[in-house]
């Protein structure tokens, strides 16, 4: 944790800024096998970036409950879009072809 104290040297009032560190930075996604909803808590920009999206176009199933102030949002959304998702694996011929696409030819 990184405490900053910003004007205390000269006379004002106290103020800490918090930042927290990578470790601190995570991502938690809460549920219960009674639960419909999962409760997801990211610092993950691209996660919080999707999530904000994601609550635009569909208010009524993916809504933010809390943001911590440092960077931290907790999001509500259906238990049935928590995916995690196995690996892809390309036979020889499609990796092949999965790297010519790459490299243009």
């Amino acid at each position: 944790m990184k405490v900053m104290n910003a004007g205390a040297s000269c006379g004002k009032e106290l103020i800490l800024m918090y930042k927290p560190t990578k470790e601190e930075q995570e991502t938690i996604i809460l549920t219960s096998e009674a639960d419909y909803t999962a409760e997801v808590y990211t610092y993950n920009k691209p996660m919080k970036r999707r999530l904000k999206q994601l609550s635009e176009k569909f208010p009524d199933m993916f809504y933010q409950i809390k943001d911590d102030g440092w960077g931290g949002l907790t999001y509500i959304v259906p238990k049935k879009y928590v995916k995690i998702n196995s690996p892809r694996i390309l036979s020889k011929e499609q990796a092949e072809k999965a790297t010519a696409r790459l490299h243009g030819k």
